[in-house]
């Protein structure tokens, strides 16, 4: 038997119309909180600690990563450069989280978010000797999920996946 979706009932309501209520208002806190309990810690170690500490701990630096430092192709998918890098982060998780959890499931939706970060430091490294950090590789591997399923289910979805579709593309577009 196959798995397709034209043969169960329509997806519309659960990606389309997504509820934030319950578990899945949780989870998405949850998600939300790691983040931010790890940016509140940067913050805190480096009034506590003195200098920069996400540099010495965990950002994207080419040359520790090539001396076998490679907890930092993970580390810098939880760090943030400052309060309106994690603002704008967090908004997008937000924004974007619960329809991909909705379209995927939740194991599947953390899998993509942390293989997409790690491809994001993953292409930091191969195509810039810059540090980085941040969410934001996880957030687009999101975003290109979500369009890839919206895109591929569009008959199922009619008009209003049509319109999230050219939203997530709007918003790709933008950044």
């Amino acid at each position: 038997s196959s798995h397709c979706l034209s043969q169960t009932a329509s997806p519309a309501p659960t990606i389309i119309a997504t509820t934030r209520r319950g578990a899945k208002k949780r989870r998405l806190f949850e998600k939300l909180g790691v983040t931010v309990l790890v940016f509140l810690l940067q913050l805190a170690g480096q009034a506590f600690l003195g200098g920069d500490v996400v540099a010495f701990y965990g950002l994207k630096v080419n040359a520790d990563i090539l001396a076998g430092q490679y907890w930092r192709l993970v580390t810098p998918i939880f760090l943030h450069g400052g309060i309106m890098h994690i603002l704008f982060n967090m908004y997008s998780l937000y924004n974007i989280g619960p329809p991909v959890e909705a379209a995927f499931g939740y194991a599947r939706f953390l899998l993509l978010y942390l293989l997409a970060g790690i491809f994001g430091v993953l292409f930091s490294f191969a195509f810039t000797p810059n540090p980085s950090l941040g969410a934001s590789g996880a957030i687009f591997g999101l975003i290109g999920a979500l369009a890839v399923y919206l895109y591929t289910h569009r008959q199922q979805f009619g008009a209003a996946g049509r319109q999230r579709f050219f939203n997530v593309l709007f918003i790709v577009g933008i950044n």
